[in-house]
């Protein structure tokens, strides 16, 4: 686990904008509900 995703994992409280962005981009989840950042950034990068 990297140091981005240790403090995602590490800041878990219930949020309306994590409970959007589960709505609208689950596939950025993983099975424990954990946003993957490196995933998200990469995505960000390819589409520029």
């Amino acid at each position: 686990m990297n140091k981005a995703q240790k403090v995602l994992a590490d800041t878990k409280t219930p949020h309306k904008g994590m409970e959007a962005l589960k709505k609208y981009i689950p596939h950025y989840f993983d099975k424990n509900s954990n946003f993957d950042i490196v995933k998200f950034t990469t995505k960000l990068k390819t589409k520029n």
